[in-house]
Parts: structure tokens; C-alpha cells; sequence
């Protein structure tokens, strides 16, 4: 006896696309001062003012909550991704350590000015302590290569 259902009968990659033709899609926004600016994630349309539900002005797909994304620091994680290369880079003689971790430093100081201002979302604080952190040990790993080197050539003079 059946009840009308075949398990045959079942595509599980069309009953995925199914969903995601019926779900809503979301916006991406980004806080500026006191107000927050709302992007259509399918077409980019400015949605500030529009309410969850309501359609895109320019695609007319509704907005929802589906997929709300914010966007992460490009100078956070920049300063991340030098931090990191700064820590091998001390085996350079130290100097190209200590260029890439004070740029480091640097694009996470501005970072976390724009984080604080609202500019991009609270997870970039991440990036920006991570970046800072090994900027920081690239830095003291750079001066601490040179001084090496400066005692090695110093004690081996007569």
C-alpha cells in the first residue's frame, strides 16, 4: 500500500533549488553613524527605508532575512595576512619583518577605527587582533634578528 509518495520520485538537487527559488534574499548592510545602509544582495538596489518583505525597487525580489551579510574589513584582514608574513620574513636579515610588520600594525590601527566607527562588522575585530598580534611578534622577531647578527659580527672581530 502507498500513500502517493515514490522515494523514486524524489531529486534532492531540484528539491534544492526548489527552496532556494522560494526563499527570500537577504540585503547586505553596513552601519554608517546612527543610520544603516541596506544593499539588495541579488540586484546591489539601495533598500534603506524598505521593510522585510517588501520588494526590491529594482529587481522586485522581497527582502528578507535570509542571507544577511555584513562586510568584513579589507584593511583588517590585509593586516592579518602581513602580520602572518611578517613572522617568517624575519629570517630576511630582519628588515623586510619589520617593513611588513609596521604596515601591519598600521592598516589594523585603521582598521579598528572604522570598526569602531561602524563601518564594518564586529567579526573584523578579529582579523585586526590576529593581524596586530603577529605583526607585533614579526616586529620583535626582525629587531631581534638584526641585534643577533650585529653580536655575531661584533664577537667575531678582533
Amino acid at each position: 500500500m502507498t500513500d502517493g509518495y515514490e522515494p523514486d520520485d524524489f531529486d534532492p538537487i531540484d528539491g534544492l533549488a526548489d527552496a532556494l527559488e522560494q526563499a527570500d534574499h537577504g540585503t547586505t548592510s553596513r552601519r554608517r553613524g546612527r543610520g544603516q545602509i541596506a544593499y539588495c544582495t541579488h540586484c546591489g538596489a539601495d533598500l534603506t527605508g524598505l521593510s522585510i518583505g517588501m520588494p526590491c525597487p529594482q529587481c522586485g525580489v522581497p527582502v528578507g532575512t535570509a542571507g544577511v551579510a555584513q562586510r568584513t574589513s579589507g584593511k583588517a584582514i590585509a593586516s592579518m595576512v602581513l602580520g602572518i608574513c611578517s613572522i617568517p620574513a624575519c629570517f630576511c636579515y630582519g628588515i623586510l619583518s619589520i617593513i611588513l610588520g609596521i604596515v601591519g600594525v598600521a592598516l589594523g590601527s585603521m582598521a579598528n577605527k572604522e570598526i569602531a566607527r561602524g563601518g564594518y562588522s564586529e567579526s573584523s575585530r578579529g582579523f585586526v587582533m590576529a593581524g596586530m598580534t603577529c605583526s607585533w611578534i614579526g616586529i620583535l622577531l626582525g629587531v631581534g634578528y638584526i641585534l643577533l647578527i650585529l653580536i655575531i659580527i661584533g664577537s667575531s672581530m678582533p
